[in-house]
């Protein structure tokens, strides 16, 4: 499902990635995703990006990664992400 794509929805990206699986760090929830497209190493990029999981909407808010190198494209990544309403996003 990795797409270098990303839908616009209210100005707001939603990001069609890959979900590996949750974890945390130091007490965070954390998604492992695969990074949908190249970007710079603090994935600034992806900040603000919606993505669509099987609990529904998550905005990205964080990634978190232990080197500063570029995110390459389909790279497993760290990203802290919030819940979203429904209402605020809809995901086509």
């Amino acid at each position: 499902m990795v797409n270098s794509m990303a839908t616009r929805v209210n100005e707001i990206d939603v990001l069609d990635v890959d979900i590996l699986y949750e974890y945390g760090l130091d007490s965070a929830p954390m998604l492992a995703i695969r990074a949908p497209f190249a970007t710079s190493g603090d994935g600034a990029g992806l900040v603000g990006s919606v993505i669509v999981t099987l609990s529904g909407q998550r905005q990205i808010m964080a990634v978190a990664r232990r080197t500063s190198a570029p995110i390459a494209k389909g790279e497993p990544i760290g990203v802290q992400a919030r819940p979203i309403e429904k209402t605020t996003v809809d995901a086509r």
